[in-house]
């Protein structure tokens, strides 16, 4: 079958990470030494790969670029259109997007990129507390200054020619990151010879946190649909099976349970995609990331309850 290229622009493609595709993408990951995960796909892992061999390894920027783009897979309901505004500067007002119909408390306390006239610009979200303010809130507050790792909240930037026509605000795109991470702490901090305390985290450890609401089944098993029917050949998906272990002749059962009809130990039909809490693979890969003698641990989190 003629292909949209001949043999030689082809085997071209093939040692390109940009353009390489299928098993000659996977083969130039595995020789850069971030071979891809099965849980992501090639999209995405472009993505974290071209982070990783471009950028200087384990320097913070590369690392949380390398993350964002491994999980630009599921920020599907995680993406919203939102109001900048200039009079508010700190504030990002909902607009439309997510399953909710505005924000919860899952939302706070994460990163969020936002692209607007001011450029691609990542964020912290530090409120509101949603303590008795209700379970859905139709705006969220910034951190107005910058650090390390993210810019200031300051939409007083935002030129009055750039603001949606007859409004006093402006139309962005913003996408809540499924993960934060907590760096290595630096150890003790002294007051003379007297310990006052130390930093949040474990001593020489990079811990990462995944929204453990889209962690246990890949983009590509989630269905559009509660009511669709998984298609015909892909592995049942949407939830992580007790018996994932297991392996029979019959269909899954309505409701899970220990054993399924004719089950035998083994790898079974139900699979496993991510353990629960943990993320197999993951932390292995981060590690290539990162200077020798930092650990990495990685581990699924409900955001709405930190």
């Amino acid at each position: 079958m003629l292909g949209p290229f001949s043999q030689i622009e082809q085997a071209w493609r093939d040692t390109l990470l940009h353009k390489a595709e299928g098993t000659a993408f996977d083969s130039l990951a595995q020789l850069y030494g971030v071979p891809r995960l099965a849980a992501f796909s090639v999209k995405a892992w472009r993505k974290a790969l071209l982070a990783a061999v471009w950028g200087p390894r384990g320097t913070p920027g590369t690392t949380h670029a390398f993350l964002e783009g491994a999980f630009s897979d599921y920020v599907k309901d995680l993406t919203f259109q939102v109001r900048l505004y200039p009079a508010q500067p700190a504030l990002m007002g909902y607009v439309s997007g997510g399953p909710y119909g505005g924000f919860k408390s899952l939302h706070v306390n994460r990163f969020v990129r936002i692209d607007s006239s001011l450029g691609s610009t990542l964020h912290w979200i530090k409120g509101p507390s949603f303590v008795g303010m209700g379970a859905l809130q139709s705006y969220l507050n910034l951190v107005p200054f910058r650090t390390a790792y993210w810019d200031a909240a300051d939409w007083t930037k935002i030129k009055a020619a750039d603001l949606d026509d007859g409004q006093d605000y402006q139309t962005a795109t913003a996408t809540i990151l499924p993960f934060f991470y907590v760096e290595a702490s630096p150890g003790p901090l002294l007051l003379g010879k007297q310990e006052k305390g130390t930093f949040w985290g474990k001593p020489c450890t990079y811990q990462l946190f995944l929204d453990g609401s889209i962690a246990l089944v890949p983009a590509s098993y989630l269905q559009p649909g509660a009511g669709q029917a998984t298609p015909a050949g892909m592995p049942y998906g949407g939830a992580l099976l007790p018996d994932a272990f297991t392996e029979g002749d019959a269909p899954a059962p309505a409701a899970p349970v220990a054993t399924p009809p004719n089950a035998q130990p083994g790898t079974g039909p139900y699979p496993i995609y991510l353990s629960a809490g943990s993320l197999p693979g993951v932390a292995e890969t981060l590690d290539l990331m990162l200077p020798a003698g930092v650990q990495t641990t990685a581990q699924t989190v409900d955001f709405g309850h930190l």
